[in-house]
């Protein structure tokens, strides 16, 4: 979900645990797709074919329970017919990099070089996000991790 969605959610979680007198505010998890590597051209096409494997089984299932659909929309500044317009071309075989706009990679994952990816995770964190748990994936995931732990560890150092 977009980071809207996620702050209104954590909003509601958090005032609920108020109302029910809970002293300890609960952690939340969001899970991301995290493409991150020193092109950030590179960086956002990979998100958009990640993110464009995605779309279509979550366009399903907003198709059978409308909250999962407003969940989908809600901040991510993409229309619902032009949203359902990029599921039928994805469905069609069209190359997620073509159909997809920066806008849906900005609202499902983190993407760009591993600075873009630490400003985009602290956004989350600042709406409330106890813990961000990452998907790294790719054909140079691994290399891809190192090069994003480092950048991260050298800001939690400073």
């Amino acid at each position: 979900c977009a980071l809207d969605f996620v702050a209104g959610a954590v909003q509601s979680l958090n005032e609920s645990a108020r109302t029910a007198g809970r002293a300890d505010l609960p952690g939340v998890v969001q899970y991301m797709p995290c493409f991150a590597c020193k092109d950030a051209d590179e960086a956002r096409r990979s998100a958009k074919r990640a993110v464009g494997e995605m779309l279509p089984a979550y366009w399903a299932l907003g198709e059978r329970l409308p909250a999962a659909r407003k969940a989908l929309l809600l901040g991510s500044h993409i229309a619902e017919a032009e949203f359902a317009g990029a599921v039928a071309r994805l469905k069609s075989g069209e190359a997620a990099e073509v159909v997809l706009d920066d806008r849906y990679v900005s609202a499902f994952a983190l993407a760009g070089t591993a600075e873009d990816c630490r400003v985009q995770a602290a956004a989350f964190a600042e709406i409330g996000v106890s813990e961000l748990a990452l998907t790294i994936s790719g054909p140079s995931f691994a290399a891809d991790m190192e090069y994003i732990g480092k950048v991260f560890a050298r800001q939690s150092h400073s």
